[in-house]
């Protein structure tokens, strides 16, 4: 069962609460828990515990999560037929695929905290330049990306 708040003192209250109302009304201990893990807010102070036959263990893993999302490291289509440079052809060839990806750079770009990368990386302008495309007024292109 999932458990978060915004102090450490008001963790360990929700965590011996929810132990004392399981061990009264154990048949409800599955709708809480998904309540708890997908209708709460997830809050800085964190913590997790076990919810068995006896109801929940003690509270195990209490931390309190970062200020600042960790960066992303990987990125997977999710079809399961990842190999490097999978899309330089997509980018070289479909003028509707380079469109898109750069579309979504620019929404990266515009988070509060925006991604230090580039969707299509910093030496992407010779990949392009291959294929003809140019510059123009509202391009994302920036000088660094087009010196590698």
């Amino acid at each position: 069962m999932l458990f978060s708040a915004n102090s450490d003192a008001s963790l360990s209250e929700q965590v011996r609460k929810h132990k004392e109302y399981i061990r009264s009304t154990p048949a409800r201990s599955l709708d809480i828990a998904y309540t708890r893990a997908v209708r709460r807010e997830h809050l800085p102070h964190r913590a997790f515990a076990i919810l068995g036959d006896d109801g929940l263990t003690e509270g195990i893993g209490a931390a309190k999560a970062p200020l600042e999302p960790p960066p992303v490291t990987m990125i997977f289509s999710g079809q399961g037929a990842q190999w490097p440079q999978m899309g330089r052809e997509l980018i070289q060839t479909d003028i509707n695929f380079r469109k898109d990806i750069s579309r979504m750079d620019g929404i990266l770009q515009k988070l509060l905290h925006p991604p230090s990368w580039k969707l299509l990386g910093r030496c992407h302008w010779f990949i392009l330049a291959s294929t003809g495309f140019s510059l123009t007024s509202d391009s994302r292109l920036t000088s660094e990306q087009m010196s590698c």
